[in-house]
């Protein structure tokens, strides 16, 4: 088979567009599981969040790690 250099061209642009669509789609996927993430989250929002808050709720995520670490040294 002899393809041509239009052709190659051709070929080498949609397996790209094609490639390019893929690693689109899977980013959208990432983001909308990151934007659910938040909206499932009990803070309501940056600008309402007090100093102890955010202290009090990087103390809680920070114990939740915590326990994760332990439970993973008891399997």
């Amino acid at each position: 088979m002899n393809l041509g250099s239009n052709e190659i061209s051709r070929y080498v642009l949609l397996t790209g567009a094609g490639f390019m669509k893929s690693e689109v789609e899977g980013i959208s996927r990432q983001l909308r599981t990151w934007a659910d993430a938040l909206q499932n989250t009990e803070i309501k929002g940056q600008r309402y969040l007090s100093e102890k808050e955010r202290s009090i709720s990087r103390q809680k995520k920070e114990k939740a790690e915590f326990l994760d670490v332990l439970k993973s040294y008891k399997k």
